[in-house]
């Protein structure tokens, strides 16, 4: 699963879909099962999705997935079949009907590990406007695990996603 964990909690829409691209590459080489998996995304993910929407989100990393499990020699199983109908991310049925989970996968650019990333961009871009920030303007920093901290002039406040 990509939301459970320190390490899921932290990661970008980018990284996130980057680790499903070494999945596909470990399935690949190692004869296996997988035994369960989900659409549900880390806290930090939904913060970097650009204009995305939720369900452009889900087939994103649907789609992704998909791609890689097909390496998966032994099958795969997503979890669950059905669930609550607000649970997208966890109902197998309603993301099936609803296109989540067919189609051709997002296009990853090339990326040998070093430097920044371009699918960050591609996925969550850099504002156009004037990059600098002025005094008094609210600032938040992402931190460890996918949390936040906002700065308002002198006082610094944690947000929590959850």
């Amino acid at each position: 699963y990509h939301c459970f964990e320190n390490e899921f909690n932290g990661k970008t829409l980018a990284q996130q879909l980057r680790h499903v691209e070494a999945n596909g590459r470990m399935l690949q080489r190692y004869p296996m099962v997988v035994g369960e998996w989900s659409l549900a995304l880390g806290q930090a993910t939904w913060a970097t999705c650009g204009s995305m929407g939720e369900e452009e989100v889900y087939k994103v990393f649907g789609r992704a997935q998909l791609a890689a499990l097909r390496s998966a020699s032994h099958g795969h199983f997503f979890w669950n079949w059905t669930e609550r109908q607000e649970d997208l991310e966890w109902n197998f049925q309603v993301a099936f009907e609803r296109g989540l989970l067919s189609g051709a996968p997002l296009e990853l650019p090339a990326w040998d590990g070093r430097g920044d990333d371009p699918l960050e961009e591609r996925c969550n871009p850099s504002p156009s406007e004037d990059p600098r920030v002025f005094y008094g303007e609210k600032v938040c920093l992402r931190v460890f695990y996918g949390r936040y901290v906002d700065v308002r002039g002198g006082a610094v406040n944690a947000q929590w996603p959850d």
